[in-house]
């Protein structure tokens, strides 16, 4: 019994150090965004962004926070002449995420001394590791705290420019 709790600890504790976005990152982040055509800047733009986390407003060049999200960030702006121009930016995952992938793989082994090989407590400090870093990856991909979108969005006008 003691072996099965120390399993879990240690599994727990490896997703602390090794991932678990959700701990370690925030679930917000800010971006910066501008609008452009042909290789100038747009300012005084109004954009709308959206992924399945909220909705923001920005006028550009303009910085804002947001909720993070696995999905894609739509950005939709107009300018005061009526033109419109559309950006989908997708999220990649950051580095703390990843720690949970080696978690899954190794099963949480993370440092364990463990000496018999094929004992009950080796099986359950591996289930324990393999199911909390599998949670943590679910959790991660839920909140959008294990992704993160470009810092900087450029939404492109097509000519005729905006003024």
């Amino acid at each position: 019994m003691a072996s099965s709790l120390r399993g879990m600890a240690l599994a727990l504790s490896s997703c602390a150090l090794a991932g678990c976005a959700s701990v370690i990152d925030s679930h917000h982040q800010s971006v910066t965004v501008f609008a452009a055509c042909e290789g100038r800047q747009v300012p005084h733009v109004a954009c709308n962004l959206e992924n399945d986390k909220g909705r923001w407003y920005v006028q550009t060049p303009g910085s804002m926070t947001l909720k993070k999200s696995f999905g894609d960030l739509g950005v939709a702006c107009r300018a005061a002449n009526g033109a419109t121009a559309v950006g989908i930016f997708s999220s990649s995952a950051t580095n703390p995420i990843y720690g949970n992938v080696v978690n899954v793989g190794v099963g949480g082994w993370g440092g364990s001394t463990v000496t018999s090989v094929g004992s009950a407590s080796t099986v359950a400090a591996v289930g324990a590791g393999a199911a909390v870093a599998a949670l943590s990856l679910t959790v991660d991909s839920l909140t959008g705290a294990g992704f993160e979108y470009p810092q900087t969005l450029v939404v492109e006008f097509s000519a005729p420019c905006p003024r």
